[in-house]
């Protein structure tokens, strides 16, 4: 019987912004697939190095000590959480494949993620380090010599007991911050009603992916997922991963009455679009009485200029109408947020904060992120086309460093404001009081449970942590220039 791993490399550049917000997931499009092979007669597993904090030595001794004959790095981009996330890990992969190959020279590496399925052309500098790549489920299975692999993208229910160490390791951290940490996990289970998103953001790594196209599964078959971990784990807690989840109306309220039908007493948080939240208030009601807890939007700017430029299709007067929409209906609005724009300086960035923040006076919680130009996306041709890129290295492209800013000393004191602005937030007694509604625990608040005296703690833990791995993000080895994908195109 051949035996497969997947591997779900240590991001260390990552680690930090995945999960400030105390929330983390399981390695969904691995899972998956590893049950695809497991019912195929393989015997499979699945090793997260990222939650695990892995370095390559370790993930090759624990292989080692177990044995496989396949190793499958990188998740397949169609399957996984946040396609954009490929783009940083992808350094730390052929890291990973690169010590596999030296050390377990007998066992087959296979190569995956967003970058190998976008570039397969340009995966030929770094062909000594993996023995074939497998740009989606497929190609896998033909690379395996499966005659009898599955053509539709319609997956069972994932077997989640694959996982290292076991799924009441992610969820909710409720030690967040604190020092040695990660003890006490409420486990949340994530879900993926679809793939793709039919928009065209100039920023975003969807879309580059998937060439504008998406693809929907059978809600009864999500509903089947839900019911399935709620029987074996017990799990109430639920987050809807799609990119678009908010497209098709008829298909989010058939989700929702399923859910209220079947009696699934979940709680559950999804991503929105703006334009389709004011469209559809009566289906933010139905969403709410089936448990919808936290609704994600994406504001990124507050400059209706450059929200034309991103092609977002919305304007700032229309992301703060659907947070009020939200709130009326005693769901969370979270809006995310773009730092260090082209041409901005440190007066811009600190006008656009003051801007934001008048989200966070209407109840909402504001998550920023550094402006992150990645490979295949338009916006990425267009900037390094004009040389704009302080870093190419893409281990940088991680959401907490600055990419575009020329001067260093100003993209210093940009990455301390995201990181205060951030801090600001997740960290904020605001913040902790709606932890449980936007996480999804129980009622007891962060400060009470946890037994800290001031939020001044659970910040300077924060600092440290965010400095220890800012540490570790730049190992050996592992660098990657960005701009290598520009005439790869």
């Amino acid at each position: 019987m051949v035996r497969v791993v997947f591997v779900n490399s240590w991001n260390r550049a990552l680690s930090w912004f995945f999960y400030a917000q105390g929330m983390s997931s399981p390695p969904y499009g691995m899972v998956r697939a590893a049950t695809r092979l497991q019912q195929m007669g393989f015997e499979v597993s699945v090793l997260d190095a990222q939650r695990l904090e892995l370095d390559p030595e370790d993930v090759t001794s624990r292989l080692q000590e177990s044995g496989c004959d396949v190793v499958v790095v990188g998740g397949f981009s169609e399957l996984h959480l946040h396609v954009f996330m490929g783009a940083s890990v992808f350094p730390y992969d052929l890291e990973l494949c690169q010590h596999l190959h030296l050390e377990m020279p007998q066992t087959r590496v296979f190569l995956s993620g967003y970058l190998p399925t976008l570039f397969p052309d340009a995966m030929s500098q770094y062909e000594n380090v993996f023995d074939s790549l497998a740009t989606s489920f497929e190609e896998l299975c033909v690379n395996l010599k499966l005659s009898n692999f599955i053509q539709d993208r319609e997956l069972p229910s994932p077997n989640y007991e694959l996982l290292v160490p076991d799924i009441t390791h992610y969820g909710i951290d409720l030690n967040l911050f604190l020092l040695p940490g990660k003890e006490t996990v409420l486990p949340v289970l994530p879900v993926m009603t679809g793939i793709g998103c039919p928009f065209h953001c100039t920023f975003c790594a969807t879309p580059a992916y998937f060439q504008g196209k998406s693809s929907l599964r059978p809600v009864r078959s999500v509903l089947d997922e839900i019911e399935y971990g709620i029987d074996r784990y017990q799990v109430k807690l639920w987050s809807v991963w799609d990119d678009t989840f908010t497209v098709q109306s008829e298909r989010v309220k058939e989700f929702c009455q399923g859910l209220i039908e079947r009696h699934l007493d979940i709680s559950w948080w999804c991503f929105g679009m703006a334009r389709w939240l004011l469209k559809h208030p009566e289906l933010v009601g139905l969403m709410a009485d089936a448990g919808c807890k936290m609704i994600w939007i994406g504001g990124e700017s507050n400059e209706n200029g450059q929200l034309k430029a991103y092609r977002k299709g919305v304007s700032m007067a229309d992301t703060k109408d659907a947070a009020k929409l939200i709130k009326q209906h005693d769901i969370l609005p979270t809006v995310s947020f773009l730092l260090g724009e082209r041409d901005d300086d440190l007066s811009a960035v600190e006008r656009k904060l003051d801007t934001y923040r008048a989200f966070e006076r209407l109840g909402c919680v504001n998550i920023y992120t550094l402006l992150i130009p990645v490979p295949g996306t338009p916006l990425f041709s267009e900037l390094s086309s004009s040389s704009q890129f302080r870093r190419n290295d893409l281990r940088s492209y991680s959401g907490v460093r600055s990419i575009l800013a020329s001067d260093p000393e100003v993209s210093d004191a940009l990455e301390e404001i995201y990181f205060n602005a951030y801090c600001d937030s997740i960290l904020s007694t605001r913040w902790q009081d709606n932890w449980d509604r936007a996480n999804l625990g129980d009622p007891q608040p962060l400060l009470e449970r946890k037994n800290v005296t001031t939020m001044v703690d659970l910040r300077r833990h924060a600092r440290l942590h965010y400095d220890n791995l800012r540490q570790l993000e730049y190992g050996p080895g592992a660098k990657v220039d960005a701009c290598h994908f520009v005439t790869s195109v």
